[in-house]
């Protein structure tokens, strides 16, 4: 698709947002072949192109053009997540109210929140250790 270079009108703007949430709820055929992120353009402004996107959030994209397929662990090794309670925080908002174990989105999404509590107090306690 491509994106318009000059101010969006509020029409435009309501295309290219339909467009991009049709891209996201299209269905995945494989593993691979993931939905374009969403990328909203602000009111009044300008739609900026994959490469603009891409450039400005590097630390974002990971190649991995030569993986078959991509698990919850990978994306924690590869985005370099090594605290326990952020990674099973991570894991649980990637996968939340999908797995089918009876647990539902808020369930998942609670029990993300409680592990990054955790992390917080952990933090807190090292740093009350350092000041004694």
């Amino acid at each position: 698709m491509s994106t318009p270079e000059a101010s969006t009108t509020e029409e435009q703007r309501r295309v290219f947002v339909e467009d991009q949430m049709q891209r996201c709820v299209a269905p995945v055929t494989n593993e691979l072949d993931m939905p374009t992120p969403l990328i909203l353009p602000p009111l009044g402004g300008q739609v900026p192109s994959e490469g603009v996107v891409k450039q400005r959030h590097s630390h974002y994209y990971k190649d991995v053009s030569t993986l078959e397929f991509i698990d919850v662990y990978r994306v924690l090794h590869l985005f370099n997540v090594t605290d326990p309670c952020l990674q099973h925080a991570v894991k649980k908002l990637l996968v939340a109210g999908g797995r089918g174990a009876g647990k539902d989105i808020t369930k998942d999404v609670q029990e993300s929140m409680d592990s990054l509590a955790r992390f917080l107090e952990m933090r807190d306690e090292e740093t009350e250790h350092l000041l004694k």
